[in-house]
């Protein structure tokens, strides 16, 4: 937000189930995973509840492209309502991608790129992203 703070992130992981040992990744975040590893329907609502948990919001619009009962449910229970975009127009609305997307993708490419020179041969895992991914936070 304007002030600098920021909802911890939720990472998707390509696997069926969590592994219990601890990644190193920010405070406050949470992890979830889908064998695919691209958000699925109940993360988006697992999301969406962390999100609220952070933020605590009173009346409020947020834009969400999609129109999921559960996930309109969660936003009426919080304040929130839910404004489906048409298709093909959200890429217009995303300034998030130029303000903070991209900035936070190029500084975690260059942590990568540090991190595998100084570990010749060997490969980041999902253990090393979630730690990159601190740092970078």
């Amino acid at each position: 937000n304007a002030v600098g703070r920021f909802i911890p992130p939720m990472l998707v992981f390509p696997r069926k189930t969590m592994k219990p040992e601890p990644n190193g990744e920010p405070p406050g975040s949470v992890a979830r995973c889908h064998p695919s590893g691209w958000i699925q329907q109940y993360i988006f609502s697992d999301w969406l509840k962390h999100c609220i948990e952070h933020v605590r919001p009173n009346i409020r619009w947020t834009l969400f492209p999609l129109k999921k009962i559960d996930v309109i449910n969660i936003a009426r229970e919080n304040f929130n309502h839910i404004i489906w975009l048409p298709p093909h127009s959200p890429h217009k609305l995303q300034q998030l991608d130029v303000s903070f997307i991209s900035p936070f993708k190029s500084y975690h490419a260059t942590k990568i790129e540090t991190w595998l020179k100084t570990n010749p041969g060997r490969v980041v895992t999902s253990y090393q992203i979630s730690e990159l991914i601190e740092r970078v936070y």
